[in-house]
């Protein structure tokens, strides 16, 4: 048995109807729409952005438009057997999960783990994400998304910190530009932000802003 036919038997046992997420996971527009948090963009009277109530998310911009230095980092940094696995990673879940069982957090989840869970697995029980949900679900993506398709929603959906929900919107609430012109140092800052984009503003940040971003 190869690696697709595997998947596509784990998929249709997963993907049965008292789950309806398995049956969302091959569109990659559904995902990045789909169980988002409110929020409300402020803008000016000529239609530049200002500021954001509660969730922000960034005007839809294509993957080609986000760029590759910080894709890289965004690997290396959280994932780099990214490209080589199909979704999961049996070593670094074991020592994740271990971790949540004795009461430490320690990452271990693969980008396409988080991209379900950022979705629609947050207010779950760690312990029943990791152990059950996640391991299910990860493969159906990558078993109906290209790596390239899995990266653009995890960009469009993972949280920053500050209210900003996906790249564009925490490029223009950081540094108000747009996410296309994050230098390598704004980019690395960035990826430095989401192991715990609820604490602090990382030193320096604040005096990286730049002018020019709009909606």
């Amino acid at each position: 048995m190869d690696r697709r036919q595997f998947l596509g038997l784990l998929g249709l046992a997963a993907a049965a109807p008292h789950d309806a997420r398995a049956l969302k996971l091959i569109d990659a527009s559904q995902l990045i729409t789909d169980n988002r948090e409110d929020g409300v963009r402020v803008l000016s009277a000529e239609g530049d952005f200002i500021g954001a109530r509660g969730a922000y998310y960034g005007p839809s911009v294509s993957f080609a438009r986000i760029p590759k230095h910080l894709v890289d980092a965004l690997v290396a940094s959280e994932d780099r057997r990214f490209y080589e696995h199909w979704g999961l990673e049996p070593r670094a879940m074991a020592r994740a999960v271990w971790s949540t069982l004795t009461g430490r957090t320690q990452g271990g989840s693969t980008l396409t783990q988080q991209t379900v869970k950022e979705i629609y697995l947050k207010e779950h029980s760690p312990i029943v994400r990791k152990l059950l949900e996640e391991p299910v679900l990860a493969p159906i993506l990558e078993l109906n998304l290209s790596k390239e398709d899995i990266l653009f929603v995890y960009f469009k959906r993972v949280f920053f910190g500050g209210g900003a929900y996906g790249i564009e919107a925490a490029a223009r609430v950081y540094f108000n530009k747009y996410a296309r012109n994050l230098s390598i140092l704004e980019s690395a800052m960035m990826v430095g932000l989401l192991p715990h984009p609820t604490g602090s503003t990382p030193i320096g940040i604040s005096s990286c802003r730049a002018t020019g971003a709009s909606e």
